[in-house]
């Protein structure tokens, strides 16, 4: 069995999954025609990852296995409603990010996200690279500087963890083995972005202690009791919260960490985006709300939200895409005095960014 099934189960049924050639499940199925629903498929398997429950066969393309059930091989007639809101937003960018995700790859050392992380590898190198040390390798994100501190603290010592990522393109579970996870994951729906990621941990020197799967956060292809921690930066605003928090819960161990940077719908959110426009051009994004944590603390033996820059956020971001990019301590110094004030007039919980916080 392949090192990596030791961690992964099927998305649909959470039930084991076995590795076999592509040609020995064809001649399982003794003529019996495949179907599947979702991509039209650009290469034919090598290897297959076979259900012992539900008989679906998930694909293994280019070493990653595809544990997305719409994506899934089937002797059976398959119907997968890809307009469903666990894939709907998956299937609509898979095209566009994964192909910008493969561009940057090619040019790795020029790419926004390599020059993130760019420093937290030298430190590594350097050998003083550690949880939170030196801070300016670990946050990058000027207006949300202390949301991100919230998040990393929360997770506390992840020496020799077996930490996962939800989303993006790797850098922050890059940073995590740097500072000594032992086994660090990615979970998305753009098999681009494990190529970039892949070409990351490469650069960063903890390949061998990397892996990623294609799959969404709503059906974790992972076993129950199996992570130490999970991060996840501006992508569970993209996904059905209630949902993802059962499925986090069911895959931490118990004591496992779980911590989100996420936007949420403050007043001056909206203002803000009418006059200047979103961060992102991006129709998918629905910052967080009331009802859509109002399961957190119930999923979770412990849930904090957090909220942040209730007053100054916004306009540093305004600033930011005028070309105004202040220092990280200077940044750091806006946003604390920004929650300060806010928590002096008792309105902190308008900020708009929040870190969730979570244990199992």
């Amino acid at each position: 069995m392949t090192s990596y099934l030791t961690a992964l189960a099927c998305p649909r049924c959470h039930s084991v999954l076995t590795e076999i050639t592509y040609r020995a499940y064809v001649e399982q199925l003794k003529g019996q025609p495949l179907t599947r629903t979702g991509t039209p498929p650009t290469a034919r398997p090598d290897t297959v990852l076979l259900c012992s429950r539900c008989s679906r066969a998930y694909p293994v393309l280019e070493g990653t296995p595809i544990l997305l059930a719409p994506e899934a091989l089937s002797s059976e007639p398959v119907s997968e409603d890809l307009t469903h809101p666990y894939y709907a937003e998956a299937y609509a960018e898979m095209e566009h990010y994964g192909s910008v995700a493969r561009e940057q790859a090619r040019h790795l050392e020029s790419s926004p996200p390599f020059r993130s992380v760019k420093r937290s590898i030298e430190c590594a190198a350097e050998g003083c690279f550690g949880l939170l040390r030196p801070v300016d390798a670990w946050l990058d994100q000027m207006p949300d500087t202390e949301a991100h501190w919230d998040a990393y603290s929360h997770l506390g010592d992840i020496g020799g963890a077996e930490v996962l990522q939800l989303g993006g393109k790797g850098t922050n579970v890059v940073r995590m083995l740097l500072a000594g996870a032992e086994t660090g994951w990615l979970l998305t729906p753009m098999l681009g972005e494990v190529a970039f990621a892949r070409s990351l941990a490469d650069a960063a020197g903890v390949r061998d202690r990397f892996h990623a799967v294609v799959g969404v956060a709503e059906e974790l292809p992972f076993r129950e009791d199996r992570l130490d921690a999970v991060f996840t930066a501006g992508c569970l605003h993209h996904m059905q919260t209630g949902r993802v928090f059962e499925e986090l819960a069911r895959a931490l161990r118990p004591g496992g960490r779980f911590s989100a940077v996420e936007p949420w719908r403050a007043p001056l959110y909206g203002i803000g985006t009418r006059i200047f426009g979103k961060r992102e051009p991006n129709p998918f994004c629905r910052p967080l709300t009331e009802d859509r944590v109002r399961t957190f603390g119930s999923t979770f033996k412990r849930a904090d939200v957090v909220h942040h820059g209730a007053f100054l956020r916004y306009p540093l971001i305004v600033a930011q895409k005028v070309g105004y990019e202040p220092r990280l301590a200077t940044a750091r110094r806006i946003m604390r005095f920004d929650d300060a004030l806010a928590s002096l007039l008792g309105v902190r919980r308008f900020g708009s960014c929040v870190a969730l916080l979570a244990q199992t």
